[in-house]
């Protein structure tokens, strides 16, 4: 079976597993001070997936998520 995540030519794809119906989150950062917001995922099947385009241009890029409300 394919991977769930990692590099595709598209960027690198995050899959985020939680609550089914549940709404999230996704930040990413360079140095873990500074965080921007990605996307907001809706977990539908309890798992999703994000291709962050950007997350093949740095040295180094972090990413966290957290469920909304």
């Amino acid at each position: 079976t394919p991977p769930l995540g990692g590099m595709t030519e598209a960027g690198l794809r995050l899959t985020l597993a939680g609550e089914l119906g549940g709404r999230f989150q996704l930040e990413a950062s360079t140095n873990l001070t500074n965080w921007a917001a990605l996307t907001i995922l809706t977990n539908l099947t309890g798992r999703t997936q994000f291709t962050d385009p950007a997350g093949t241009n740095t040295p180094a890029r972090f990413y966290r998520s957290f469920q909304l409300p």
